[in-house]
């Protein structure tokens, strides 16, 4: 709960419209250590202090389900990694990060205007390269990073790869599929209105959660609180 405050608002397009925030982390790691069935319990209980010490609106099921989900799909991965061979994930990651890029791009390129705050702002072209310049190097980059900190942290071997498949599934169907779907029950706010929004925040998402997660799985194995994926 305490991470809510540190969300940080990023300006896009001339409007403070991309959040950035790490809520899902903590739930993350519930599924990582102690399986989806504790994760659903956190998420539950998460949603509900979050309504309590930060009332903005009544419960819906829709984002109570967003809560959950955050914990209980790294839980269902984790649940068996021990019996999992590292090189059996790292295509699977691979072929994600590039589907991934696909499909951004695709949607991209098929955008002309998208809706910020009440205000149409139109995609130019220079806008829809640098973005894809953007995601191409990111992905790049994140196979490569991925590389590097799997040998820098060999001994995790493929639980890198499984924390990456993790989060590129929380963060693509959370914010692209579920929140989209659940504003558009409440509100009728159309699923595409401002998609390309949506696709730049997991766009930054997904390296920074992959490098904390790196970070904090490290010092997890250190103190031995849950085995490593066999190398094979």
């Amino acid at each position: 709960i305490v991470l809510q405050f540190f969300s940080i608002m990023v300006p896009l397009f001339g409007f403070p419209s991309l959040r950035l925030d790490f809520l899902h982390i903590p739930l993350m790691f519930i599924g990582v250590l102690f399986g989806p069935g504790w994760a659903l319990i956190g998420g539950v209980i998460q949603d509900a202090i979050g309504l309590i010490v930060t009332p903005t609106g009544f419960p819906f099921f829709g984002f109570t389900l967003n809560k959950v989900l955050m914990g209980v799909i790294p839980g269902f991965l984790f649940l068996n990694a021990k019996h999992v061979a590292k090189r059996n994930i790292n295509p699977i990651v691979y072929g994600l990060l590039l589907l991934f890029l696909v499909g951004s791009l695709t949607h991209l390129w098929s955008t002309n205007d998208i809706v910020i705050e009440g205000n149409i702002i139109h995609i130019t072209t220079l806008i829809k390269v640098a973005l894809s310049l953007f995601n191409i190097v990111l992905v790049v980059g994140l196979i490569f990073l991925m590389s590097w900190l799997q040998k820098r942290y060999h001994p995790l071997g493929g639980l890198l790869s499984l924390w990456t498949i993790a989060t590129l599934l929380v963060e693509v169907s959370i914010t692209l599929v579920f929140t989209p779907t659940w504003l558009y029950a409440m509100y009728k706010i159309p699923v595409m209105l401002s998609f390309l929004v949506r696709v730049i925040k997991v766009s930054f998402m997904i390296p920074l959660v992959m490098i904390i997660g790196y970070g904090i799985m490290d010092l997890l194995a250190r103190m031995k609180l849950f085995e490593v994926v066999k190398e094979q």
